[in-house]
Order: C-alpha cells, then structure tokens, then sequence
C-alpha cells in the first residue's frame, strides 16, 4: 500500500487514503485523483471516457494485478468507481483484503464488478500469467 503512494506518477495526480478495518483487511479510497477530476471539468464524454477506460477498466486491473506480483493471496475490491455523486465524498472506495487462498478473479471477479459489468478476459491473467511466471503451482 505504501508503495502506491509513493509512486512518483501518482503524487501529484492522486491522494490515496488507506484505513485498516481489522487484522487482514483495509479500505483505500481518493478523495483527490486527476482522471475523474479532467471528466468533472471536460464534461460527461470526457467523464464518461475516464470512468469506462481507466478507472473501471485500467485502474482496476492494474491494482488487482500489481498487488497479485506481491502476494497472490491480496484481494481487491472496488466498492465504488466514479463518478462521485458530490464533490465532498471520495472518487473510489477500494477494499483489500489479505485471504487464505490465492485470488482468482475470473472465477470469482466481485460483487461490485459483476453488479456493474466490469469483468474482462484479462481477469484470468492476474493469476494465469503470475503462476507461469513465477513457478508457482496451481
């Protein structure tokens, strides 16, 4: 998690927040990122844009994969994708979970990205190509 917010790409462009809620399990949210604030200010094509492409597509895969290169056993979840209903409340919620057993998001993609349709052919990536890469059996 730390890493996240340390890297140079996102310090200016995104705040993270994380707040654990018990022993293996934490919730991230934005209260500042500049990809939904650039459709905010361009409007609802550019909105839109962001919300479909990077936020509920490229951020969602990268989040679940970069933590998959860590620990195959980190889940994550979002909980809400933008756009925000007001500007007083955060763009994302995300929680992440530390579980017993490796992730598999193409068996198992989430209640919210199955609710919102999110799931994609590369889910089955996170795990397929991080098992291969590393030796790691099934």
């Amino acid at each position: 998690m730390k890493v996240w917010q340390c890297l140079p790409a996102m310090s200016s462009r995104m705040t993270l927040v994380f707040q654990q809620q018990g022993p293996h399990e934490w919730t991230m949210h934005t209260p500042q990122c500049d990809v939904p604030e650039t459709g905010e200010r361009e409007g609802p094509a550019v909105m839109r844009f962001m919300c479909d492409k990077i936020c509920g597509h490229l951020e969602l895969f990268g989040f679940r994969h970069g933590a998959a290169r860590w620990n195959e056993k980190i889940r994550i979840d979002p909980e809400k994708l933008p756009p925000r209903a007001s500007k007083d409340e955060p763009h994302c919620r995300w929680r992440i979970t530390l579980t017993d057993e490796r992730v598999d998001y193409a068996a198992d993609p989430g209640d919210y990205v199955r609710q919102h349709q999110l799931q994609r052919e590369t889910d089955a990536e996170i795990v397929n190509h991080e098992a291969g890469k590393y030796g790691r059996r099934r």
